[in-house]
């Protein structure tokens, strides 16, 4: 009788969880044939005594990938569910990103001009200390880290770089940018459940 090998299985590591159940209904049939084979042989040979022994880990591995297949599907559904919720949030942080890089490319152009140009001196203070990063750096982090960058930003528009973004010209879209963040910040809480 043609089997495959145990390692054919085996050689699968990393997969889904679905194909560890896959691969381990394969490694049961092999371990089940290579049983009838060597009870059909004469005598008993340590292998042929092991083997009945893998069966019930093997089912018990089975029933753990059914379990990391549910398990699955629910992080599926949880994560679609929070998505929809948040779908606003999605808008509004692409609106901020967008706010965002206006501020930094108006900055950024304002960096251009002569060695004693006060405006050029400040522009390229303010994105050093406030645009570390970039814009693309903010740009990729969680809503929730992202909010928290961006309310230190504002803070440093009004505090420390305040005169900063009044001599670049930046006053408009600081404001924007900050009836943004706060629409972002509605759009992040949870919604209330209802009392039944």
């Amino acid at each position: 009788m043609v089997h495959r090998r145990l390692s054919e299985y085996v050689e699968l590591k990393e997969m889904p969880s679905g194909r560890y159940g896959f691969a381990l209904t394969g490694v049961r049939d092999v371990v089940e044939a290579m049983i009838v084979e060597g009870a059909a042989a004469e005598g008993a040979t340590a292998e042929s005594t092991l083997l009945p022994a893998l069966l019930p880990l093997i089912d018990e591995g089975i029933e753990k990938s059914v379990e990391a297949q549910r398990l699955d599907l629910e992080w599926e559904g949880t994560k679609k569910k929070t998505k929809k919720s948040r779908g606003g949030a999605h808008v509004t942080k692409g609106l901020i990103v967008r706010q965002l890089t206006s501020i930094y490319k108006i900055a950024d152009g304002r960096t251009e001009g002569d060695d004693d140009d006060e405006v050029c001196k400040q522009a390229a203070e303010l994105l050093e200390d406030v645009f570390p990063t970039g814009v693309e750096g903010i740009s990729k982090q969680v809503f929730e880290v992202m909010l928290g960058t961006v309310d230190t930003i504002i803070r440093e528009f009004d505090g420390a770089k305040a005169e900063h973004v009044e001599a670049i010209g930046l006053a408009r879209e600081v404001a924007r940018l900050k009836r943004l963040v706060e629409r972002f910040r509605t759009e992040l809480k949870p919604a209330r459940r209802r009392r039944r």
